[in-house]
């Protein structure tokens, strides 16, 4: 009898043992799991409030410092870690998207010391092929110093869209999409890929107001998919697979948030693009014009582009300028260089990465020579015998002879800080880092040989090359529609749906 009993118990021992283990095996990859990336036991219990430290430190084996301000519910979520399934086709995966590198606050570079990122909904940090969710509740912090040489993916669930709060625009905006962080040594570099129609939701509200009629928006959606197309051929940052960044260099996008009419006139034109001869045309369009339009040769190019023409913009039967009641369309300001220390410097400054456009003989030593000459004899301006804009300066001081070239140029160098531009209707705007347009006649002002000031009365927003913007909304009040709009500012050109044989 003792021997049975003794072999009943050793069974419910080793009944135990089983259970145990199954057990442990069980809670190990369900509700308890280590996460690497913050090294915390993670369990049905555990409150996702984090101020722990992400990943790949010397150290600690970890990557990059995570805070949270997250405020939890009654019911604590439970993060899950998911290994990634690789895409054996990436090429067809990523079909149709567009990857934008995001610049800093204000457009001043391209690295991030570190990301303040939140999402309204709940969303995936992607690291060596493993996902670690995170809740809507949270806002992490990644610093930069612990990314260095590593990268991470970022993606919301149930079509959620990512808020970097360390990157200011004109409205808080939100990205679709995923976000591809790159650690380096001077920072995070930031890629947003999405497909290009909702790439299109955040450019054409931030190229063009949403209070403009439809027509004029949905010429924009072409134009801007167009363009987005053209340069999705080739990388503009190949370290990164980013075909654009996020500012004026390409298209701005998401500097103000997603509009309903925007989005309806993106959704109107699906797929819509500008071809010439069955290619895609580099669909360029700015602000205002001055009543006529430039060509290719605004940038100081000698290549002919057929679709791009210099001619004058007005309404058909009648010799009517399209945007002559437009703000825009006349301004002028007075430029003091009494002294000339500003004017100078940015000369001085813009040579450095411009040397074959800005030529200042003698070559002066440095800044502080060239500043020496506190006096300017003469400006004089060449204007582009095609399209009438000035597309040359030719400076004279006393120990100096200055050459700038290029529309762009000119009006960096001329876009002095204390400048206040003043439009026909009488409102005013403070220069940036450009002027208005370098469609201008300047009058020069002097006291004995020295020249103290230049009265510029200029018109036009812009370069003046392809769609005028505010022309657009003229025409479309006209009772042009979308297509009709393009082919005025475009010339030869048709408007198809985008296909892998359109290149």
């Amino acid at each position: 009898m003792r021997g049975v009993f003794l072999k009943l118990v050793i069974v419910l021992m080793w009944i135990g043992v089983a259970i145990g283990i199954y057990s442990a095996v069980v809670l190990r990859t369900s509700g308890e799991l280590e996460d690497k990336l913050t090294g915390v036991v993670i369990t049905e219990n555990t409150v996702e409030s984090r101020g722990e430290v992400v990943g790949n430190d010397a150290a600690t084996g970890k990557l990059a410092e995570i805070e949270s301000d997250a405020v939890m519910n009654e019911q604590p979520q439970i993060q899950e870690m998911e290994i990634v399934k690789k895409v054996d086709n990436e090429e067809e995966q990523n079909a149709g998207s567009i990857r934008v590198l995001l610049m800093t606050t204000n457009y001043q570079g391209i690295y991030h010391s570190s990301l303040k990122l939140s999402c309204n909904e709940d969303f995936y940090i992607v690291m060596d092929e493993v996902e670690y969710l995170h809740s809507s509740m949270e806002e992490i912090t990644i610093l930069a110093d612990k990314l260095n040489g590593k990268s991470i993916q970022i993606e919301a669930r149930n079509g959620g869209e990512l808020r970097l709060a360390n990157i200011a625009r004109q409205d808080e905006v939100s990205y679709r999409g995923k976000l591809e962080c790159f650690g380096t040594e001077n920072g995070i570099v930031v890629v947003n890929e999405l497909p290009v129609e909702q790439y299109l939701y955040g450019v054409v509200p931030s190229e063009m107001p949403a209070s403009y009629p439809m027509a004029a928006l949905e010429a924009q959606a072409i134009s801007a998919r167009t363009y987005t197309y053209y340069h999705m051929s080739d990388y503009a940052y190949p370290e990164w697979e980013a075909h654009v960044n996020d500012s004026t260099a390409y298209q701005v996008y998401k500097n103000l948030q997603e509009n309903e009419s925007v989005c309806q006139a993106v959704d109107n034109t699906q797929g819509k693009v500008i071809t010439y001869q069955g290619g895609l045309i580099e669909s360029f369009y700015y602000s205002t014009s001055c009543g006529f339009g430039a060509g290719y040769e605004v940038w100081g190019s000698e290549e002919s582009l057929p679709y791009l023409q210099v001619k004058s913009y007005t309404l058909p039967g009648s010799n009517v300028f399209v945007e002559c009641d437009e703000a825009w369309y006349r301004w002028s300001c007075v430029l003091n260089i009494a002294s000339p220390k500003e004017l100078l410097t940015r000369i001085y400054e813009y040579g450095q990465s411009n040397q074959d456009k800005i030529v200042i003989e003698p070559k002066p030593k440095s800044l502080d020579s060239l500043l020496k000459d506190t006096v300017i004899y003469d400006i004089k301006t060449v204007q582009n015998e095609k399209n009438s804009l000035v597309s040359a300066l030719t400076i004279k001081t006393k120990n100096y002879s200055v050459r700038v070239e290029s529309q762009q140029l000119v009006r960096n160098v001329l876009a002095l800080s204390d400048t206040c531009v003043t439009k026909q209707d009488g409102s005013t705007y403070q220069v940036g880092e450009l002027l208005p347009s370098a469609y201008f006649e300047m009058e020069k002002l002097y006291e004995g040989k020295q020249l103290m000031k230049l009265v510029l009365s200029g018109g036009g927003m812009g370069h003046g090359v392809g769609m005028s913007q505010n022309g657009a909304k003229c025409l479309a009040n006209e009772g042009f529609c979308a297509e009709e709009i393009l082919k005025y500012y475009y010339e030869g050109v048709e408007v198809e749906i985008h296909d892998e044989n359109i290149m």
